[in-house]
């Protein structure tokens, strides 16, 4: 299972042409242009962890995508602690569904098209690289050394959440 740190060292490794700084930069940028419009509709310990459900809004914040992540914490969210994560964003589902799902942190295989997670994505990603996607990123930057324990006492227990598997996300998009 991947940590938090594995994530942040994959990306500093110069796997990309463009500097690492600027890869943050621009990603911070996206973070900060759509912060307002996160949500946290609940939160909840599950299975020695914290799951946290999480809606996350578009750059253009006419659309959202469902990104879920669980922490192997149930403090604090640092570089050491292990995590899954689900996005229905199409950009994580096309580039690194698969790669997370070999990594052991997919969160809900069941909820993406079984083609994703036995076919490596070769146009997307040629390299198999563990990386960010922007809604991810947000998402758990948005949370990033907070203690989790806010976000449960902030929770109604008695929500319901409905995270939209990733096929009918796209199908939703086309409308």
């Amino acid at each position: 299972m991947l940590t938090v740190g594995n994530l942040l060292s994959n990306i500093a490794k110069g796997q990309s042409s463009i500097p690492v700084r600027m890869i943050f930069k621009g990603l911070n940028a996206i973070y900060d242009d759509i912060k307002r419009g996160i949500k946290v509709p609940k939160a909840e310990y599950m299975n020695e962890g914290v799951l946290i459900y999480m809606v996350i809004p578009s750059e253009d914040m006419k659309k959202e995508y469902d990104v879920c992540f669980w922490f192997s914490t149930k403090t604090t969210v640092n570089k050491n602690v292990k995590f899954k994560v689900y996005s229905n964003s199409p950009g994580f589902g096309f580039t690194s569904a698969y790669i997370f799902n070999k990594k052991k942190s997919l969160l809900w295989p069941d909820k993406y098209p079984s083609i994703m997670l036995r076919k490596a994505p070769k146009e997307r990603n040629p390299y198999g690289t563990v990386g960010f996607d922007k809604h991810v990123y947000a998402g758990l930057k948005h949370i990033y050394k907070d203690n989790l324990y806010n976000y449960i006492k902030a929770s109604d227990p008695d929500a319901k959440v409905q995270v939209m598997d990733f096929e009918e996300k796209l199908k939703s998009l086309r409308r």
